[in-house]
C-alpha cells in the first residue's frame, strides 16, 4: 500500500511519478521472484477541503494534502500502482476505488479521515480489510 507518501513528491513533476512507477516494478518483480504472494492494496484518498484546528506547520501540510488530491495526484499515483499490478498480474485490493465511489455518491471523504489528513477512520479500516479479504478468499 504505498502512494500516500510518495505522492508528496509530485511537485517535482512526471519524474518523480515516473520514478515511483520504476520503483514500484522493481518491489513487484523482486517479490515475485522471491516467491512472495504480495497483493497490492491501493491507499485511501487525501483531504479534499480544509478541517479546523491546523495552525501552523500542520496547516500547511492540510492545505498542501488538499491541493495534491484536488490536483488528481493521488489518482494519478494509484492508477500507476494499479498499471503495473495488472500487467505482473498481481491481484489488487482496490480501496482507494472505494473512496472513489463513496465520493460519486456524495460522501465527504475528508470526514472519513480519522487526522482529517491522510489516515482513515475506524469504520475505513473495514473497508480496506473487507477489499483485502475479497482477494484472498474470493
Amino acid at each position: 500500500m504505498f502512494g500516500t507518501n510518495d505522492v508528496t513528491n509530485a511537485h517535482k513533476g512526471d519524474s518523480a511519478l515516473q520514478e515511483y512507477e520504476k520503483n514500484m516494478e522493481q518491489i513487484l518483480i523482486r517479490l515475485r521472484e522471491s516467491n512472495i504472494e504480495t497483493v497490492l492494496m491501493t491507499p485511501g484518498m487525501l483531504c479534499k477541503h480544509r478541517v479546523k484546528g491546523f495552525w501552523g506547520f500542520w496547516w500547511y501540510v492540510h492545505r498542501y494534502f488538499e491541493n495534491l488530491q484536488k490536483a488528481g495526484h493521488m489518482d494519478a499515483y494509484v492508477a500507476r500502482a494499479r498499471k503495473i499490478a495488472n500487467q505482473l498480474d498481481i491481484p489488487i485490493a482496490d480501496a482507494y476505488a472505494e473512496w472513489q465511489l463513496l465520493e460519486s455518491l456524495g460522501v465527504d471523504t475528508t470526514a472519513l479521515l480519522a487526522n482529517g489528513l491522510n489516515h482513515p477512520n475506524a469504520e475505513m479500516h473495514k473497508v480496506f480489510a473487507n477489499k483485502l479479504y475479497d482477494v484472498i478468499f474470493m
